[in-house]
């Protein structure tokens, strides 16, 4: 299932930034920059939004790098492709790179969800780009979710507390009464 949208924004050039929404699954699926194995042209915007399958149990997105061929530059000033662990670049960045340079490890998603994004800038260029696999499975690392406490956790916790409070002092008070005399012979010195 694979949903576009198209941006147009205007400046002295008009450049269209693109993002791909897409859906893993167990299955190997390949994303590849504009007119792969060709030349990639300049002046590109994408982002590829990759979600795993809602069929998969704990799911995390999983990506090689299979071919990658960019423009060099230092720090990747020029044309770059970005690797994030969720839905935009305010997540943790998994990997960036250009040049001949490139991830040669499979990288993974935390959860179920991973972006992509590729952008070129307005200089020729005669390079590939790239190329990428992508899938989804379960995740053998255990996650666990923790929930914060909410008005009705306080008072749930609240009533158990004054439940076990009574019961405790009426035990008490239980024991007190029953030892009456024991206890009071105690402080007055009188054999019971």
């Amino acid at each position: 299932m694979e949903k576009e949208l198209l941006i147009s924004i205007k400046s002295s050039e008009l450049r269209v930034a693109k993002t791909k929404n897409l859906v893993a699954n167990e299955t190997i699926q390949f994303i590849t920059s504009p007119n792969y194995p060709q030349f990639y042209g300049s002046s590109n915007s994408m982002t590829w939004m990759i979600s795993a399958s809602g069929s998969i149990y704990n799911p995390s997105v999983y990506i090689r790098v299979t071919d990658s061929d960019l423009q060099p530059s230092l720090a990747c000033y020029n044309d770059v492709v970005s690797v994030y662990d969720g839905i935009s670049s305010l997540y943790p960045e998994l990997a960036s790179w250009c040049g001949s340079g490139y991830p040669t490890s499979t990288l993974n998603s935390k959860f179920s969800t991973l972006m992509i994004s590729f952008s070129s800038d307005d200089s020729d260029n005669n390079y590939r780009g790239f190329k990428i696999a992508y899938w989804a499975k379960t995740n053998d690392d255990v996650k666990y979710v923790t929930r914060p406490f909410t008005a009705l956790n306080y008072t749930l916790l609240g009533v158990g507390g004054a439940i076990i409070l009574t019961i405790v002092l009426s035990l008490c008070a239980i024991i007190g009464i029953r030892n009456r005399d024991k206890i009071s012979s105690l402080f007055t010195n009188e054999d019971v």
